[in-house]
């Protein structure tokens, strides 16, 4: 992500080093007992040998983020955490009074980063930016999210970025200081490429380390040997930010060979010798393609579930550059209630969704733009022949546009989770996206607009404002769709850029000054939604900012026109293809009414 800097200090700013000083302390010891704190490992290694520098900002009135706490009576930081693996972390604490919103949409979270982060900071250190804010619109219970381009990144520097929702850290009924702790420690190994797989401990979900999904009441507070062993040993461009630094997920094999084999999660991997592949002559982008490995099927799991994953498409032709939507359907055909954690999204990391041109052998893992973490998300019951839902928009991810040719593609999906008789491991069979060439002007301008030949460069602003679903700060891509919608106004990627441009109306990325709110832009985004053919667009995203106008419409006291709104999106959720429509709709709803509750309705 590119470091615009709109904010300058005044005064010089304290810089707090986690390895020397506590920097803000907190003792929790008078709030719980718990169990005893596991110390870090004793690694036979010479001092630190890498400096990284962690730049915080608040969103005003947000808790601070205590990178040294006390601990069931032992001192527990951010830095000694990952002082055992040989990195000196220092914390600089710069802004605290970032404008406030009460939910935070991605195309706003990617602004207050881009346009927040410092490029004035120790040039000698790597550098990494953390933003503590309130509440993540998409899903209430994230905790914390790392955003990674990997080859689309615009500064050249992946992995480099990650959010703290404390809002949600509040509904856990534990100490929200120690999980906002957990969370930034979390996704600091995130930006160091370290995975979920990289646990250790007895149980992934209680008394695992900080790669794990353990809460702070059970987690051990430190890395795992295997951690370590990456942050000490593996070739640096696989492990820290910086330029010419690899994406999230791109390992070698001696990183893959370490890891735990639960949860099972997919990677591009560069080498089966190690890293003797990356040399200086090779660009990251290069080794990437060059060097990707196939999306390993999955050995079948010690459990027989009584469960059934698969991907439905909205349908089956499309054209190159046009969203594309996948519902991910886990259905319960069995004659007994199942329990299961409802994360079927593959930004948390347990759903993986992998993709080919038919005929091709290797199937290539796709890889989203943000890494989303939900240790606190509750499980669901699932009464015999209903089914859970989730969203896979697979069509623009870390490596930019995923089906950038015209052609048949192959599209398939693993799960994995803990099932109350043991773990599960889930594969969905392949479904068929016919990706069509441009038959006509209007079509073959379309395709030029968002995926030119020439570069996959010049077609990344417009690709993420149609995923992020806006950002007023993607001026080239903005301009580029409105372009778009004039000048090929009857093709699929028209409407889905007026569909963008409705949801950002409502949610505009604008940072609103901490005594003043965004102007409303209602009427906008019912414009917008008159420009839209229903047949062309996903009906989930539709049906998304249909129930989003009917809210913003209820609110104003319109109670008719948001009735006829909320009318639309029930036609719309018709259109889904799943078999537990009525389910599918009743968790639509659940999300509404969650979204009234946080509004006070």
């Amino acid at each position: 992500m590119r470091a615009v800097v709109l904010f300058v200090l005044i005064a010089a700013m304290a810089v707090i080093c986690c390895s020397n000083e506590p920097g803000p302390e907190h003792n929790a010891s008078s709030e719980r007992a718990t169990v005893a704190v596991e110390r870090p490992l004793a690694v036979d290694r010479a001092e630190p040998v890498s400096r990284v520098v962690l730049e915080i900002d608040r969103m005003a009135g947000t808790p601070e983020l205590f990178v040294s706490q006390q601990i069931a009576g032992a001192e527990v930081s951010l830095a000694g955490i990952f002082r055992e693996a040989g990195i000196q972390l220092e914390a600089v604490f710069d802004q605290d009074d970032i404008p406030r919103q009460d939910e935070v949409s991605l195309a706003l979270l990617h602004r207050l980063m881009v346009e927040n982060r410092r490029d004035d900071l120790d040039a000698d250190a790597i550098h990494l930016y953390a933003l503590v804010t309130t509440l993540d619109r998409d899903d209430d219970e994230t905790l914390g999210i790392m955003f990674d381009f990997g080859d689309q990144d615009e500064n050249d520097i992946p992995r480099e970025s990650f959010a703290i929702f404390a809002d949600a850290h509040e509904g856990l009924g534990l100490s929200v200081v120690e999980g906002m702790l957990l969370t930034a420690a979390h996704e600091t190994g995130h930006c160091f490429n370290l995975h979920h797989a990289d646990w250790e401990g007895t149980l992934f979900q209680r008394d695992s380390t900080i790669e794990g999904y353990s809460l702070a009441d059970t987690v051990r507070w430190r890395l795992s040997s295997r951690s370590i062993d990456h942050l000490l040993n593996h070739d640096a461009r696989m492990v820290f930010p910086g330029q010419n630094s690899l994406p999230f997920g791109v390992i070698a094999q001696a990183h893959l060979a370490e890891h735990s084999d639960w949860p099972k999660e997919q990677f591009q991997l560069l080498d089966a010798g190690g890293t003797t592949a990356l040399t200086a002559s090779i660009s990251r982008s290069a080794v990437a393609r060059q060097h990707r490995a196939p999306y390993r099927e999955q050995p079948s799991s010690n459990v027989r579930a009584p469960l059934n994953l698969s991907l439905v498409g909205y349908k089956q032709a499309y054209q190159v550059g046009e969203p594309i939507d996948l519902t991910v359907e886990l259905f319960n055909q069995s004659s007994s209630a199942v329990s299961v954690r409802p994360m079927l999204d593959p930004e948390y990391g347990f759903l993986n969704i992998g993709y080919r041109r038919q005929g091709q052998r290797e199937w290539i893992p796709f890889q989203p733009i943000v890494r989303r973490e939900a240790r606190s998300t509750a499980p669901s019951t699932m009464a015999p022949n209903t089914a859970l839902y989730g969203i896979a928009r697979v069509f623009f991810g870390a490596g930019g546009w995923v089906f950038d040719q015209p052609g048949n593609y192959e599209v398939i999906a693993d799960l994995s989770f803990d099932y109350e008789r043991g773990r599960v491991h889930l594969q969905s069979e392949p479904i068929v996206l016919q990706l069509a060439a441009p038959a006509s002007v209007e079509q073959r301008l379309a395709v030029q607009t968002l995926v030119p030949r020439d570069s996959q460069q010049s077609g990344r602003e417009p690709g993420l404002y149609l995923l992020l679903q806006g950002g007023d700060h993607l001026d080239q891509g903005a301009a580029a769709l409105r372009t778009l919608a004039e000048t090929a106004p009857g093709t699929p990627q028209a409407a889905a850029a007026n569909l963008a441009f409705a949801r950002n109306a409502l949610d505009p990325a604008t940072i609103a000054g901490l005594s003043q709110t965004a102007p409303d832009r209602t009427d906008a985004a019912m414009i917008y939604l008159r420009q839209v053919n229903p047949e062309q667009v996903s009906p989930w995203a539709l049906a998304t900012v249909q129930d989003a106008v009917g809210d913003r419409l209820e609110k104003s006291g319109n109670m008719e026109a948001a009735a006829e709104y909320r009318d639309s999106a029930g036609r719309t959720q018709d259109r889904i293809r799943v078999r537990d429509v009525e389910g599918y709709k009743v968790q639509l709803q659940q999300r509404y009414n969650q979204r009234l509750e946080r509004d006070g309705f």
